[in-house]
């Protein structure tokens, strides 16, 4: 498949992960003519104003307009729009790709960063999430295996509630600075300078799900918990594990990450923030002993950049991990 000849439907185009597919595939070369936005559900078309006044127009979700198209890109939880999409995907010709937060009703799931660097899309998939797909792809590094189980922190951003909560946690910065009331509209609360367990069982058990799959370890034990904080658009994980020597194993997982072009290279004299990552397409992992007998792995991404959308769009124009 080529640019010249794809023509790409992203079904739920309002959803934050589509906007950073759409920017992903304009900036490797696909004409806007090419990418057709989708609503997310069934009905009518759909009009999103946006505080500046400007207007996002999305195109009916109809079996015409993904006629149009050879890939489809599902970023929609509805249900109903997703079983029609399903069903009509079938039907025809068409690569269905499922970008959803949500089970893949089967699909298979596919590591993006191997097929990245074979340079050729599959008949048909889902992508994972992509804080287990970072950490599977550094666990694949480890000279010997994890003993017991991989402790996870998440710390989560605004982007998880799309554009509008990356907005709205920049009113409310602004907002506290001015001592003017705080919006709480899409987040719920104040994010800004603040945090909080943002746990969900259908979180942990993706994130575990695809952790197992990918490093093909299916009884490998996952404790995976979440944290609501004010980063924009980078999700960091803390990892603890124990694997061997937490000294002689951190040193060859440095020096493996640092070959691997699937990671940023990370010259800080201090552990990257989630504003450190801001832009970079790929993460940063750097990993450090934590005592005698773990080990502590801190993985930064860019939601906007190395996140599902940016994934796909790398997947379709063939890109390599490095």
């Amino acid at each position: 498949m080529s640019a010249e000849t794809m023509r790409i439907a992203l079904v739920g185009a309002e959803d934050f992960q589509a906007h950073a597919m759409f920017e992903a595939l304009r900036e490797g070369g696909y004409a806007t003519s090419q990418i057709l936005p989708l609503s997310g559900a069934l009905g009518a078309l759909e009009i999103s104003l946006s505080e500046d006044e400007t207007a996002e127009v999305l195109l009916p979700l109809s079996r015409a307009h993904l006629e149009e198209a050879k890939v489809v890109a599902l970023f929609t939880p509805d249900q109903k729009a997703r079983v029609e999409v399903f069903g009509w995907a079938a039907e025809g010709d068409t690569l269905l790709m499922d970008l959803a937060p949500v089970a893949g009703e089967g699909m298979p799931l596919v590591d993006p960063l191997v097929h990245s660097e074979e340079g050729r899309p599959p008949s048909g998939f889902r992508l994972p999430d992509p804080g287990a797909l970072y950490l599977s792809r550094l666990l694949s590094h480890l000279p010997v295996p994890v003993e017991r189980a991989v402790v996870v922190q998440a710390l989560l951003p605004a982007s998880r509630f799309g554009e509008q909560g990356v907005r709205e946690l920049f009113a409310q910065a602004t907002s506290l600075m001015n001592f003017s009331p705080l919006p709480t509209a899409v987040l719920g609360r104040q994010t800004a300078f603040n945090c909080w367990p943002a746990d969900t069982l259908e979180a942990a058990e993706g994130f575990s799900s695809d952790l197992r799959a990918l490093t093909g370890l299916e009884e490998l034990p996952v404790a995976y918990t979440a944290v609501q904080c004010g980063s924009f658009h980078c999700t960091a994980l803390s990892v603890l594990f124990r694997a061997g020597s937490p000294e002689r194993t951190a040193a060859a997982l440095k020096q493996a990450l640092a070959a691997d072009g699937a990671f940023e290279a990370w010259e800080g004299k201090t552990w990257p923030s989630p504003v450190d990552m801001a832009g970079k397409e790929r993460p940063v992992a750097l990993v450090a002993p934590l005592d005698r007998e773990t080990l502590r792995v801190w993985l930064v991404y860019d939601n906007a950049k190395a996140g599902r959308g940016a994934l796909a769009a790398r997947l379709l124009l063939g890109k390599a991990a490095t």
